[in-house]
């Protein structure tokens, strides 16, 4: 069997293994649900959920991956509570941890017909993982739960880069290419319509500085990805009303979420986007085209923005992004200050370990903003990169920066590629709101991270896959 028919297989999670395999989880599924007669209802429901999802993930090991960016893009955070009402354990940690399982199954199986570039993701984030372990063990200032929490920050890479070892890159561009838009479209109305209802209901509330907003920040990376995909549908594939149909939804969708950081993020993502890939080269041999688009975009958002509440409001938050008053900015000041402080040298060098926080509260964050800055118990600086030095240390940073750093130059080399440059400005997008924003230290915004950043690598890393780039 070539390597290309390998993949294709281990894909698609067919022939003697994958039959096998679902043999297995078929009894595995009746001894869960034996068992979990004498638990309860939510228990058993749970049991048998995640019993179907290691038989998914041992025969199509992308799928809970897949099935992660999705939920978690759509209902962010409480999508977890969703799936599993009741049950007080990480749903999208074990959905990421099923599909590595099923990934580490394939490999041992079919080493030789690996995908490799996949697999030198997976390599890359192996010492990041390594640490993370270490950290539960010998830093942990609380329980293994407290510990494991807050240490997956250096774990989730390698679960979500694993499966991407499976897939043949020929495979993962086709797929990107034909159906990751629909994806993006799906997450971004769902969004939408959370948002419309929220407001519907009244569940708003007021940012630091007075302005509306009806989402929470977990929707920032879908809202992001409609924007940018839409930019790259109306460029690279001439499907304009597609194209105005999910800039609507993305637009809309961070008017509703009213975050200056996101904004700032998908600033600098176009920027991006227009100096990359073979959009520079049309521009230039369509200067007039591209002013007349201009024109059209900017007269379209100006009315956007001054004709609606929304627009108005998103306006005004953004105009305070430098705001000395921002009771904001005071708290981040202070969680920054202690997330940077060490006692000694080797506090810098190894960190100041896991645990550092109670795995559930208990007191709950008061609703209004000024009184969830008050809380005590809100240690995170909203600076994935500074929470990574805090817990583990100058090593931690070397081990997530390096592998990021090669990752990174790999795509801007491959920039001309138009999918990797859509998912390049993607990640410009991602690397500003983890700068301003918890986003690394969980799945829920972190998988909208790491598994584009992947896709993006395993499309660059091999040019054989490359589709040849567009001439005006």
């Amino acid at each position: 069997m070539t390597g290309a028919e390998a993949n294709n297989r281990i894909w698609l999670g067919t022939g003697a293994t994958g039959v096998r395999w679902s043999l297995i989880g078929a009894i595995l599924l009746g001894a869960g649900a034996g068992a979990a007669y004498y638990v309860g209802a939510v228990k058993i429901t749970f049991a048998l959920g995640m019993t179907a999802v290691m038989i998914v993930a041992v025969c199509w090991p992308v799928v809970p991956t897949l099935a992660t960016f999705l939920l978690a893009g759509a209902g962010g955070s409480f999508a977890g509570h969703w799936i599993a009402p009741g049950v007080t354990l990480p749903v999208f940690e074990l959905l990421l941890a099923a599909a590595a399982l099923g990934s580490v199954v394939w490999l041992l199986r079919a080493w030789d017909d690996r995908s490799r570039v996949g697999t030198l993701l997976a390599l890359l984030w192996l010492p990041a993982a390594v640490y993370a372990l270490a950290l539960v063990v010998f830093l942990n200032q609380r329980d293994f739960i407290a510990g494991a929490r807050e240490a997956i920050l250096l774990g989730y890479p390698l679960l979500i880069a694993l499966p991407l070892a499976l897939v043949s890159p020929m495979k993962l561009r086709r797929f990107v290419d034909d159906h990751a838009w629909k994806l993006v479209a799906i997450v971004a109305a769902a969004a939408v319509v959370t948002g419309i209802v929220f407001y519907a209901i009244g569940n708003t509330i007021q940012t630091s500085t007075g302005q509306l907003r009806t989402l929470g920040g977990d929707y920032m990376a879908p809202a992001g990805a409609a924007v940018l995909v839409a930019a790259w549908l109306a460029v690279y594939r001439k499907r304009y009303v597609v194209a105005i149909g999910l800039a609507a939804l993305g637009i809309g969708a961070l008017l509703m979420i009213n975050h200056r950081s996101a904004y700032l993020g998908l600033i600098l993502a176009l920027i991006a986007f227009a100096a990359t890939g073979p959009l520079p080269s049309m521009i230039r041999a369509r200067p007039k085209t591209a002013m007349r688009v201009a024109a059209v975009l900017a007269v379209t958002v100006a009315v956007v923005l001054a004709a609606t509440p929304l627009g108005r409001d998103g306006v005004a938050r953004l105009g305070a992004l430098f705001d000395s008053n921002d009771v904001n900015y005071s708290f981040r000041e202070q969680a920054m200050k202690r997330a940077l402080s060490k006692d000694d040298a080797g506090e810098v060098i190894l960190g100041k370990g896991v645990g550092l926080q109670p795995t559930y509260l208990d007191v709950p964050l008061a609703f209004d903003m000024a009184g969830a800055l008050a809380n005590p118990l809100r240690l995170e600086p909203h600076n994935s990169w500074v929470t990574i030095y805090q817990r583990a240390g100058v090593i931690g940073l070397i081990l997530i920066l390096v592998p990021l750093g090669y990752v990174v130059w790999k795509m801007i080399r491959a920039r001309r590629d138009e999918l990797v440059a859509l998912l390049l400005s993607f990640l410009v997008f991602m690397g500003t709101l983890a700068t301003f924003n918890v986003v690394l230290e969980n799945s829920f915004v972190g998988v909208w991270f790491w598994l584009p950043l992947f896709v993006g690598a395993v499309l660059a890393l091999d040019r054989g896959s490359a589709s040849p780039a567009t001439t005006p």
